[in-house]
């Protein structure tokens, strides 16, 4: 039996990677990356493994997923890139990190044209925590 580690299942959306990202499985998103998992492989709705882990503020998942080539400007179909999420559900860490690997904090969604910080205060959260000093916004 031969089975696919990128196998999108019944419903055609999500890979395993996908789906491990979203749930913060830190080790099965190991294992299958390991075993060769398309880390920028996107869902019908153009989210990324990195999307994913982004939305749930897995810390872990991100930085393995970023250290095997994750792209961190995949944009889904509103647009939203992994930074947007990340300050959209208040992940300051998160943030933070993506924003030390380079993330653009000036990209817009497709719609409505928010950014990360936007998006953030639209939900409510506090970001002060990316007034770092370190971090530098190349784009």
């Amino acid at each position: 039996m031969n089975a696919s580690v990128d196998d999108r299942g019944s419903k055609g959306d999500c890979t395993p990677l996908m789906e491990a990202s979203s749930g913060g499985y830190i080790d099965i998103v190991k294992l299958l990356l390991e075993n060769t998992a398309d880390v920028n492989s996107q869902s019908q709705a153009g989210n990324t493994a990195l999307i994913y882990a982004c939305c749930g503020g897995y810390e872990d998942v991100v930085e393995v997923l970023l250290n095997h080539g994750a792209d961190i400007e995949a944009h889904n179909e509103n647009g939203h890139t992994p930074l947007m999420e990340a300050a959209s559900g208040g992940h300051v860490n998160v943030a933070k990190m993506l924003l030390e690997r380079g993330a653009c904090i000036n990209s817009h969604s497709n719609e409505f044209k928010e950014s990360a910080l936007t998006l953030a205060c639209y939900k409510g959260m506090k970001m002060n925590g990316l007034k770092s000093k370190n971090i530098s916004a190349p784009c």
